[in-house]
């Protein structure tokens, strides 16, 4: 059953190429050689190392999934959503807390729920595997631009913690570089913030002693797609992007989507920020691809649900 779901999801999995190659190839690819080669281990050891691993997954799959759920429930009533948003987030919460309390009835709808929680959570690793590699993979080279992607204000305006870390990230670089790029801040005026996150973000980088002449304000985006967008109409050379490092991954999606020509530069995150924010953009991500999604997971729940009876 194992391999059948396996080979299914793969099948399913390579539709996305329709958008983007690197999602199978940086990310998915990997992870499936390595259930593989841990497939073939798990094949060739003695039963009781197969015992001790069996247990192992089940006390690791329980209790991430349990802080998983926590975190979602958390999330719900902490983020910046809208209704429906927090409504579906809290309901994946419950669902994943619901899955573990009634694990010990082994019921053909707990083993489906966790075949579908099996399908995000390998989706989950390939996002980080796909997010390393990005970050890895990078070559720099000089661009006549540099473009900083907003990330939310302080009530009093001033840049938030995770968006001073990318402009941090941004004043290195621009010092490295022996010809000046010019920067461009990206970010709107959010219906909590007090002014444009690119006057908070220029504001910022004048104070780091950046010539005011060498940066330029995109004051109308509010997505990361815009970000992008937006920049593309006022540009058309290329761009080194900075950006949060578990952000990078969808930047890179959406600048391909874009045909942006461009390269990806990762600032640290804040340690009280980095959880939290790598699961929300797990689930962005996957709302990029959320039909894809839903057919992969309707088509394990009626396979699954066969071969379950």
């Amino acid at each position: 059953m194992l391999l059948m779901c396996l080979i299914i999801s793969t099948i399913l999995l390579l539709g996305l190429t329709r958008y983007d190659r690197r999602f199978v190839l940086n990310g998915y690819l990997v992870v499936l050689i390595c259930v593989c080669l841990l497939w073939m281990g798990y094949g060739a050891s003695p039963l009781l190392l197969k015992n001790i691993g069996l247990i192992l997954i089940q006390v690791v799959s329980y209790l991430s999934v349990g802080a998983i759920g926590w975190g979602m429930l958390f999330l719900s009533y902490h983020l910046r959503l809208s209704k429906l948003q927090r409504c579906l987030l809290f309901i994946a919460g419950c669902w994943l807390i619901i899955t573990i309390i009634f694990s010990f009835t082994n019921s053909v709808g707990v083993r489906l729920s966790w075949l579908i929680i099996g399908y995000f959570a390998v989706g989950f690793v390939a996002y980080i595997v796909g997010t390393l590699l990005d970050i890895i993979s990078f070559k720099r080279r000089a661009t006549p631009y540099l473009l900083v992607l907003g990330s939310g204000l302080r009530r009093d305006g001033s840049v938030s913690q995770v968006l001073q870390w990318r402009l941090d990230r941004t004043v290195r670089l621009y010092r490295q570089l022996a010809s000046k790029p010019k920067i461009i801040v990206s970010g709107g005026q959010g219906s909590d913030e007090p002014r444009t996150e690119a006057a908070a973000m220029a504001e910022y980088l004048r104070n780091q002693k950046i010539p005011g002449d060498r940066i330029i304000q995109e004051t109308k985006a509010t997505s990361t797609f815009e970000n992008l967008s937006y920049t593309k109409q006022l540009i058309s050379d290329d761009l080194t992007i900075i950006t949060s490092n578990f952000h990078i991954f969808r930047t890179g999606l959406y600048a391909r989507r874009l045909h942006i020509s461009c390269q990806l530069v990762s600032a640290p995150t804040p340690p009280n920020y980095l959880l939290w924010g790598t699961l929300r953009e797990y689930i962005a991500l996957v709302a990029m691809y959320r039909w894809w999604h839903l057919a992969i997971s309707f088509s394990l729940v009626i396979i699954g649900g066969f071969l379950l009876r």
